[in-house]
């Protein structure tokens, strides 16, 4: 989830330095895309007002996640996930498909528009957990030990489901 903050952020940036930067007719444009998302399905569909140089800030609708090795491990736990994510939920890293039965990538609890399976990928590696045994091994105390180390950095933390 972090990843989808990260990207968020970057494409806010980027629309704030476009609308600062821009005349008046810009900033009118760009009140009226209000919460639509600016692309469309496409990694190459920008919005024809950004220049070349702010379109590698922006991103389509964002993936859930995408394996980055072939023992690659997310889980998204009872995460509130928006219409900023893409209903297949996962893309592929690149086109080497084989890892797709090595990775493990599962949904436990999730709500929102974003939230719904049905549309999902089909791979091997793709898991939606509907029991909380299961889901607890990802937990912040079983995954990370969270509850031995986190506690000393001061950040807010929930060790179980």
């Amino acid at each position: 989830m972090l990843s989808n903050f990260s990207k968020l952020l970057s494409n806010s940036l980027a629309i704030t330095k476009i609308v600062s930067s821009s005349s008046s007719s810009a900033m009118i444009e760009s009140k009226q895309i209000g919460g639509r998302r600016l692309l469309s399905g496409g990694h190459n569909d920008f919005p024809k007002w950004l220049s070349a140089a702010d379109r590698r800030l922006l991103q389509a609708v964002e993936p859930a996640s995408r394996p980055w090795g072939k023992y690659s491990r997310t889980v998204i736990i009872k995460s509130d996930l928006d219409g900023l994510v893409d209903p297949a939920g996962w893309l592929p890293w690149d086109e080497n498909t084989t890892i797709l039965s090595t990775v493990y990538y599962g949904e436990f609890m999730n709500t929102g528009i974003g939230a719904d399976t049905e549309g999902r990928v089909k791979w091997p590696g793709y898991h939606v957990i509907n029991n909380a045994a299961e889901a607890e091994q990802f937990t912040v105390e079983n995954f990370l030990d969270g509850g031995s180390w986190i506690p000393g950095t001061g950040v807010p933390f929930d060790d179980g489901l």
